[in-house]
């Protein structure tokens, strides 16, 4: 959704001025208060960050902003389940679904006879783009022909569906005993 459709949609935003009707406009296209600040008001970067903190505390412009979120959500047919989908994909994203790696035996040239030799070798395969979703792949790159392929972060993924989820917030501790070094001592 562009700024000048988002811009009119919410000229019924009386209580707000123009700059801050900008600014939460482009604080929902970055969720960076700096940023925002600076494009709508101008100005230098750090007094940017201070006026852009303020005005995300202020209740006017978070109703703002959380009107302009859901209009958004709306535009682009985005529901809260397909964050969680989302989410869940990635945290059960596997390595093994995009290389196959391991060892196997390879036969080797050893002289310009073309004599060759038998030889136990590592390996990693790629798996063809097409037979895997790639919409969890955060990057792929090939320098010198080493490829490296980099998934979305499942520890972040985890974080943010624990908190979506409300794990950790006040729940007891674990009782289990934890086993160290493979050997359980502890009495019945």
């Amino acid at each position: 959704m562009n700024e000048k459709k988002l811009a009119d949609k919410n000229n019924n935003s009386a209580e707000l001025t123009e700059k801050q009707k900008l600014f939460c406009i482009f604080y929902c296209q970055s969720f960076n208060a700096t940023q925002s600040y600076l494009k709508a008001y101008g100005g230098k970067k750090n007094s940017a960050g201070v006026f852009g903190y303020r005005l995300l505390k202020n209740d006017k412009i978070q109703a703002e902003i959380k009107k302009i979120q859901t209009e958004m959500r709306q535009e682009f047919n985005f529901e809260f389940n397909d964050y969680v989908q989302q989410l869940l994909k990635i945290v059960g994203a596997d390595i093994g679904d995009y290389v196959k790696f391991g060892r196997r035996d390879e036969e080797i040239v050893i002289n310009k006879k073309g004599d060759t030799i038998t030889k136990t070798v590592n390996f990693v395969d790629l798996v063809e783009s097409d037979s895997v979703d790639t919409s969890v792949i955060e990057e792929v790159k090939m320098i010198k022909g080493d490829v490296t392929i980099k998934l979305a972060d499942k520890m972040s993924a985890l974080k943010e569906l624990a908190k979506i989820f409300g794990f950790g917030e006040g729940e007891k501790k674990s009782n289990l005993p934890v086993v160290i070094g493979g050997e359980n001592d502890l009495e019945d």
